[in-house]
């Protein structure tokens, strides 16, 4: 049996943040770092975050961006952790 060990490396991005026709976001952009095996991490080629707003009423809200990443490759930490959403 071989154990393979590999270095876990953390990597900050600047993501911008897509909410869908209808949807205007404020910032338009998060600053999140992601964690996971530094051969995942490095070959990573895009980090994408979305607002799950498409059965929302018009109004105003404040959301957690959803993030979509391999299963290996955690968040670690998002600023801001909300963004505020208008629907029109």
């Amino acid at each position: 049996m071989e154990i393979k060990i590999e270095q876990v490396s953390r990597r900050e991005v600047v993501v911008p943040v897509v909410a869908g026709p209808g949807a205007r976001v404020r910032p338009d952009s998060v600053r999140v770092t992601i964690e996971g095996p530094a051969s995942v991490v490095s070959s990573l080629p895009v980090v994408s975050a979305r607002i799950q707003a498409d059965t929302l009423a018009p109004g105003k809200y404040d959301l957690a961006p959803v993030f979509k990443l391999p299963s290996d490759i955690r968040v670690v930490e998002v600023e801001p952790g909300t963004v505020e959403v208008h629907i029109r």
